[in-house]
């Protein structure tokens, strides 16, 4: 059977931007067909029976996979090509496809010549069954213009043909130092050679499993590692005898490195405390952690990827963000703050906020500082009232000081009187004594007044004292109370 003029391709996605995108890498040398739900496609593919099937894996309202066995399930259209569409790379992803039954698989985001190479390709697997020796020399002029290794080997798994692709992912220089190698004893790592030789040969016994995935690590020219996805198809003669296996890979060393970073980042960010989430160029959430949805009041991530970030913002913080914050934040490529957010039900809370630029996009983390500020509130006022506090304690010891030295001042003033016209020496020596007593009791004053104002010192000085001069001058002071006491008890 030979192809219509324009084959007929039919696009499944839900999304118009993604239907646009395969439309615009396909026209003109394609007649476009397109479906966003399962029930429109599979009517589509009854009543038109297109050349080939493009599906989107991950669709809210379908299931890519589900699709995919219908179709590979009913005698009128099990051998239109499928290839499904995932921006997962995971093998357990691409197993599931493999046994639904996909002929082939493309990683978002798509790469227009590898689209077209393997639309073209399994258009001619389909197609070119009797001529499968032109279809093999059709195939060798489109191999070193592919975006991937492609590679052939014979049943032994000696390699029998690559292109330019594959020698530079497998690091040598000319395809004559490849030819001739054993795929598995020379190229696959000894550390996957095993289980890839198994799949290998129970592909070639096994008639109905069209397409293989695999992830290997391989051994380079250059004796360099590097990890391999590999797709392999099954070549046939006319009598539907095994000849070889397709090989098809690419090098995703660099992506695996970087996925484990991702999961350790994600593992990261979803034990965090403080809200995390990461925005496109639009500022629309294509990640939030749980911490980031809760301290907003939404039940879970799901609840705010896809929005736009001012869903979380009154109307005058927004204003607020457009004209003060963004401009600073494009210009340094970070932002940190406070500002009020918006919980789901309305209620506004303080959050502190820190943006930092990524690719074209942003990650925010945010932390809510309400208890803070309130606790901040507090201790301001409770500062206040004590400072009001030690004014008027100030006030009181300054009153207290100078009302207390007046009569102080008064009673030694009149004593230094007294002494000066006395004559008895008993009564000098008693006017002493309240001499001595008055000056101590100024000087209690004075060092009371001086220890209110022990907060404004910052460095106390100390001296020694005699404690045998101390206690004389308590004896001295009540010698004569002493000496009445001595008297009266020797008179009784």
């Amino acid at each position: 059977m030979k192809l219509p003029e324009k084959p007929r391709i039919l696009v499944v996605d839900d999304g118009p931007a993604n239907v646009e995108l395969l439309k615009s890498y396909l026209q003109p040398d394609y007649e476009m067909l397109t479906a966003c739900n399962e029930f429109e496609a599979l009517e589509i593919i009854h009543k038109e029976v297109p050349d080939i099937v493009l599906i989107d894996v991950m669709m809210p309202d379908m299931d890519g996979y589900a699709v995919c066995g219908q179709i590979k399930n009913s005698k009128i259209t099990q051998f239109i090509p499928v290839i499904l569409i995932t921006a997962l790379s995971g093998r357990d992803e691409k197993l599931k496809g493999m046994q639904v039954g996909a002929d082939d698989f493309l990683t978002k985001p798509i790469d227009r010549l590898e689209l077209q190479m393997r639309v073209r390709s399994l258009l001619r697997i389909r197609s070119l069954h009797d001529e499968l020796v032109m279809e093999r020399d059709q195939a060798k002029n489109y191999f070193d213009v592919a975006a991937v290794m492609m590679l052939v080997t014979d049943i032994n798994a000696d390699i029998v043909l690559i292109n330019d692709k594959g020698l530079d992912i497998l690091g040598y220089q000319s395809k004559e130092a490849v030819l001739g190698k054993n795929l598995f004893h020379e190229i696959i790592h000894p550390g996957c050679r095993s289980d890839m030789q198994s799949y290998f040969f129970s592909l070639l016994n096994d008639n109905e499993c069209s397409v293989e995935y695999y992830e290997s690590s391989v051994l380079s020219g250059k004796q360099n590692e590097c990890i391999v996805s590999w797709y392999s198809k099954v070549l046939y003669a006319k009598d539907n005898t095994a000849t070889g296996v397709l090989f098809s890979g690419q090098d995703i060393t660099a992506s695996k490195k970087a996925e484990e970073k991702l999961k350790d980042l994600t593992i990261a960010m979803e034990a965090s405390i403080d809200g995390m989430a990461t925005m496109d160029e639009k500022r629309i959430y294509s990640y939030v952690n749980q911490a980031y949805a809760s301290i907003f009041g939404y039940d879970g991530p799901k609840d705010l990827i896809g929005k736009k970030w001012d869903v979380l913002f009154f109307e005058n913080e927004i204003e607020r963000f457009n004209c003060e914050i963004l401009p600073d934040f494009i210009m340094n490529g970070k932002w940190k703050g406070e500002l009020p957010g918006k919980k789901k039900d309305g209620s506004s809370f303080v959050q502190e906020t820190s943006l930092t630029a990524i690719d074209k996009g942003l990650i925010s983390v945010v932390r809510d500082v309400s208890e803070r500020k309130e606790v901040e509130s507090k201790l301001n006022n409770y500062a206040l009232e004590l400072k009001r506090s030690n004014e008027l304690k100030d006030l009181f010891t300054d009153i207290l000081h100078h009302d207390l030295l007046n009569p102080a001042g008064v009673v030694k003033g009149f004593t230094d009187m007294l002494l000066n016209e006395e004559t008895d020496d008993n009564r000098k020596y008693k006017l002493r004594l309240i001499e001595n007593n008055i000056s101590k009791l100024i000087g209690m004053i004075e060092s009371a007044a001086e220890f209110s104002r022990l907060e404004e010192i910052d460095k106390l000085d100390f001296k020694h004292m005699d404690l045998a001069y101390v206690v004389k001058c308590v004896i001295d002071d009540h010698q004569p109370h002493l000496a009445a006491s001595f008297l009266k008890r020797n008179h009784d």
